[in-house]
């Protein structure tokens, strides 16, 4: 088995009439971009290669600048003898074929007509599962062409032009992908594991379903991007632009997202375990029926934002605002909310189970039927809150501030209300209850001036 190399030149047989078609392969003009194929036995290559010969370029032009326009002058049989190679996926040609008209493709100092020519006849052809690992891509143009199900293993693609490319399940793990541009590409079911896609564009794109486990997509471009069902596990998304990015079911386990611009994107029925999204935007966005799991959301902007019928467990979100979102019947549990925003937001039917609020904002927002169980609220501001029919358990709230809130029909159940302040609160059929050493509730009936005042928790208040 001989490599074979781009420097040799070939004719080929094609058609009926047995006329040979000259294929010119030698361009020396890319010297530094050769690649290396494997010839195949000369028993099982097929029936246009068996008469290949050299032939003589120089009658057109010196061999180191070869002009397209004067080849397919001079042989315009040259050019279809070519996309036939390319045609078949028999030929152990194919892909070096293939490979050398791409750089015709891309080559500015060819003429523009004639390279859009070019493109034009390579969509008509089937480029469909060409073997392209480890090639060398860089800077190429493939934009509109149909490379579906292309294995290109650990090839080399920075900086190529993608735009529109069909790539659907094509085999892209370890590829270098870094700066290329993959706007509106359809990259669906692809893998994409262990590639770089460092500042790569991929606006508009589809990646539903695609393998995307430990991939660097650092300071990629992602809006709008479609990335449903995806797998995204261990890789880098940090400062990431992922406006209106649509991630519903996809999984983002160990995933690195600090920096990431995910303003209203879509991550409904995601699984975001171990993920770092400090520093992130994710105004407007959606995180419906999502699973949040030991992760650091601090310091991020989330107003507008949706987080309706999520389960979040052992959560950071210090120092993030959350003005004005949409927690209904989302579940918390041993989350931390120290310095957090949520002025206006709705937390109406949240179950809170060990959560940690400190020196949080809660002006206006909407905690009606919230159940609230062996938790901390320390410096905390409540004022004009909706706590109706709120029912808190075993929890300390320490200087809350409760200033014209309401809380009608409220319960507190062995809840300790240390210099909690109620000021123009409602409290009309506010109850408090106190659950003795045998399970059994017990109501006091007690003011909360009373139990602020002296300092006491509802199970040591005295009926007044």
């Amino acid at each position: 088995m001989q490599p074979l190399l781009f420097n040799t030149m070939r004719s080929a047989q094609l058609g009926s009439d047995n006329s040979v078609l000259t294929l010119p392969v030698n361009f020396n003009y890319w010297h530094s971009k050769k690649v290396t194929f494997t010839q195949h036995n000369s028993s099982k290559e097929n029936f246009f290669a068996q008469k290949r010969q050299e032939i003589d370029l120089k009658k057109i032009t010196a061999e180191d600048r070869v002009d397209f326009s004067k080849i397919l002058d001079a042989d315009q049989r040259a050019l279809t003898t070519a996309l036939s190679i390319v045609n078949d996926v028999t030929s152990p040609d194919r892909e070096a074929v293939f490979i050398r008209l791409i750089q015709i493709r891309s080559n500015s100092r060819f003429p523009l007509q004639q390279r859009l020519a070019l493109k034009n006849d390579l969509m008509k052809v089937n480029l469909q599962n060409l073997k392209l690992s480890k090639a060398e891509l860089s800077n190429m143009i493939f934009c509109d062409l149909n490379l579906a199900g292309a294995d290109l293993f650990e090839a080399n693609l920075a900086g190529a032009n993608l735009i529109d490319t069909n790539l659907r399940n094509a085999n892209l793990s370890y590829a270098n992908l870094a700066n290329a541009n993959l706007e509106g590409a359809n990259v669906c079911q692809s893998n994409l594991s262990f590639a770089r896609l460092s500042g790569a564009n991929l606006s508009y794109a589809n990646l539903d379903g695609a393998r995307l486990a430990v991939t660097i997509l650092n300071d990629s471009y992602l809006e709008f991007a479609s990335l449903k069902n995806a797998e995204l596990s261990y890789s880098n998304l940090k400062n990431a632009e992922m406006t209106g990015a649509n991630l519903t079911g996809a999984q983002l386990f160990s995933v690195d997202l600090s920096g990431a611009n995910m303003k209203s994107a879509v991550m409904n029925s995601a699984n975001l375990s171990k993920i770092d999204l400090n520093g992130a935007e994710l105004a407007k966005s959606k995180i419906n029926d999502a699973k949040i799991f030991s992760s650091q959301i601090t310091f991020v902007n989330a107003s507008e934002a949706e987080l309706k019928n999520s389960t979040i467990s052992n959560v950071k979100f210090n120092g993030s605002n959350f003005s004005k979102a949409t927690l209904h019947s989302t579940k918390l549990s041993s989350v931390t909310m120290n310095g957090t925003n949520l002025t206006g937001a709705c937390l109406s039917h949240v179950k809170m189970m060990s959560t940690n609020i400190q020196k949080a904002l809660l002006i206006h927002a909407d905690l009606s039927s919230v159940q609230m169980v062996n938790s901390s609220l320390g410096d905390v501001e409540l004022s004009h809150a909706d706590l109706q029919n709120a029912k808190i358990a075993n929890t300390s709230l320490k200087n809350v501030d409760f200033n014209y809130a309401n809380l009608n029909s409220a319960t507190f159940t062995d809840t300790d209300l240390t210099d909690c302040q109620f000021p123009n609160a409602n409290t009309s059929a506010i109850k408090f209850f106190h659950t003795d050493e045998f399970g059994v509730d017990t109501e006091v009936v007690v003011s909360p001036l009373v139990c602020a005042k002296n300092s006491l928790t509802t199970g040591q208040c005295q009926i007044q």
